[in-house]
């Protein structure tokens, strides 16, 4: 309500200055004898005064002046008055009152009753403190088909909800473009990808959504995988293009720390359709983020210190990626992943089942890095530009 009035009083200040301003211009225009429409034009529009000769163009510059003039004694007659007015109605004009040492002594009793009543709260035991249910924090909820799925959201409205902030220019190699992930634009094509059947016997559980690990029959799915991946906001989604053929060829995310945003990012939920793995496509891509991430902020990159890469201990594959771009392997982390949703029919292979009785399954992890120091010191930038740029295989991981 006072801003209310604030803006409300504001707003008639300008329109009682520009009136008074207009009248004191139209009379003193009026006594110099200039023609009533001549008059209209440069009241209604003042820049047309500029093509005027200088004589008149003078009078009203002198008509300007006289207004804001009588605009400044007006207001400063009544900021006097105001002053007046209140200095008089101001019931302590000092900076004694004389209630000072009643009001502290309430402000005394106020504080002795909020102690009373916090020595009055039960307090648990120490030991009851210390042995905290962690499970007893409640997950999110799901996301159903009842949800927003964005499935029609246009590009300009869609909030891709990352902490990590969207590339300020388009990241493209000469094979390879990365935009944001978009369900208007790109959920057709990831469903077709997720439905189609794995080829040849292996499962290809890490490709489809987890935690199935299957190919999705309905494109809720993939749109509900979307909108789960958006809800997380320590992930930034990217579609992947491939500019020799034109077609979507995968996904990939960067991922982080929510409170470790600006120095530690990993690279995570890499999909790459079958057709495009062992192509081009890997390479670049990860140049790509490679490059976003550990880029100076100068040049258009987020300027982290670590971009971390994790694979599990069964894919080869993505170890020996994670090799030839330079990673450095750290070792095996332990109990990397923890789910209760996988169900026991699920096709993954590296999922543990926990001895607690809890339902829920853990996946170790091999974890690789590469460094602000790697990327930018030790050469590593321009070993990983020289195999983007190599014309023998079209760069293939």
């Amino acid at each position: 309500m006072r801003s209310f009035v604030r803006n409300l009083g504001g707003s008639l200040g300008l329109a009682v200055t520009g009136t008074i301003v207009n009248n004191v211009l139209s009379s003193h225009l009026r006594e110099v004898n200039l023609g009533e429409e001549q008059r209209k034009e440069i009241l209604t529009h003042p820049a047309s005064s500029r093509a005027l000769d200088s004589a008149v163009y003078a009078q009203v510059l002198e008509g300007y002046r006289k207004g804001f003039r009588l605009v400044f004694i007006i207001l400063a007659g009544l900021a006097v008055f105001s002053f007046i007015t209140a200095f008089f109605l101001m019931p302590h004009r000092d900076l004694n009152r004389p209630d000072d040492e009643k009001l502290k002594e309430e402000g005394k009793e106020f504080i002795a009753r909020l102690e009373q009543k916090k020595d009055a709260t039960p307090r648990k035991k120490e030991s009851e403190q210390s042995s905290v249910d962690l499970t007893e924090k409640q997950p999110p909820p799901p996301v159903t088909v009842n949800d927003n799925l964005h499935e029609f959201t246009p590009i300009h409205e869609y909030d891709v909800n990352s902490f990590l902030p969207l590339p300020s220019k388009p990241l493209r190699t000469n094979l390879v473009a990365l935009d944001p992930l978009i369900p208007i634009l790109h959920a057709d094509a990831l469903f077709r990808a997720f439905s189609a059947p794995p080829v040849g016997p292996d499962p290809d559980a890490i490709f489809y959504p987890f935690p199935s690990g299957t190919p999705h029959k309905e494109k809720s799915e993939t749109l509900i995988y979307l909108e789960k991946q958006r809800r997380r906001p320590n992930i930034l989604m990217f579609a992947i293009t491939d500019l020799k053929s034109g077609e979507f060829a995968g996904m990939i995310s960067l991922g982080c720390e929510p409170l470790a945003v600006t120095h530690d990012v990993k690279l995570m939920t890499a999909k790459i359709l079958p057709k495009y793995r062992a192509t081009h496509v890997g390479a670049h891509t990860a140049f790509l983020l490679m490059s976003y991430a550990l880029n100076p902020k100068a040049e258009g990159g987020l300027g982290v210190v670590r971009l971390g890469w994790r694979t599990t201990l069964t894919n080869t594959r993505s170890q020996e990626a994670a090799l030839k771009l330079g990673f450095t392997r750290e070792g095996i982390m332990r109990c990397y992943e923890v789910a209760s949703d996988i169900g026991d029919d699920a096709p993954y292979e590296d999922f543990t089942p926990t001895p607690d009785g809890t339902g829920r399954k853990t996946e170790d992890g091999v974890v690789y890095s590469m460094t602000v120091f790697d990327w930018l010191a030790d050469g590593k930038r321009e070993r990983v530009k020289a195999i983007v740029d190599s014309p023998k295989g079209t760069s293939k991981l």
